[in-house]
């Protein structure tokens, strides 16, 4: 559902329909680790103005206000189930877990370099599984319907769980780790090259 959501809103940007793409954005904001996030991604890389990005959200604005109103208290007992409650982390494939803050640093490359639109846009979907604090493998469906070729056969690592367990799951963050790395490599070169002839010129 979440990932349908998002593709409504990828849909509505890309024909203009600012109403039903902030449906997509509403629809998706009910798991907020992937759906908030992945809709900042799809807003700031659609080739829109950012009067059409505040459109978008009328919606999504219209629909947390009628939520409030009907009722009120939901959002401080979010947090305190969360707090007495916290998300199972078993299934989290996240290098937060093992890096902690220190994850976000993941975040600069794709902000940084010269990548073209599909590549930025595919490596940031692989860092929000990166370096978010909490990142389900189911999540990784996200990542999956995106043109990442061969590299998906990876997401059937996590029928080791049959005989891991839950680390077999936790591994599954190679799956993110390697399109990252894939779409920002060539960037990397291509950094690297003016400076490998500026020597052999020299």
């Amino acid at each position: 559902m979440i990932v349908g959501s998002l593709a409504l809103c990828w849909w509505g940007l890309n024909n203009r329909k600012w109403y039903w793409a902030g449906l997509g954005v509403a629809l998706a904001s009910g798991k907020f680790q992937i759906g908030i996030t992945g809709s900042l991604i799809l807003l700031l890389m659609a080739e829109i103005s950012w009067k059409d990005r505040f459109r978008v959200l009328v919606v999504p604005a219209l629909v947390l206000i009628a939520s409030l109103f009907l009722y009120p208290g939901w959002p401080l007992q979010l947090f305190q189930n969360i707090v007495s409650d916290p998300p199972n982390t078993f299934g989290s494939i996240s290098l937060w877990r093992w890096m902690g803050p220190w994850a976000l640093l993941f975040c600069i490359p794709p902000l940084v370099l010269p990548l073209p639109p599909q590549r930025r846009f595919i490596a940031w979907v692989a860092t929000i599984g990166l370096v978010l604090p909490y990142f389900q493998q189911s999540d990784l469906l996200f990542l999956l319907v995106m043109p990442i070729g061969w590299v998906g056969l990876l997401g059937n690592l996590g029928y080791l769980m049959i005989v891991y367990g839950w680390s077999a799951l936790q591994l599954l963050a190679v799956l993110p780790l390697t399109v990252y790395a894939m779409n920002l490599l060539p960037a990397f070169k291509t950094l690297s090259t003016p400076q490998r002839d500026k020597l052999d010129s020299s």
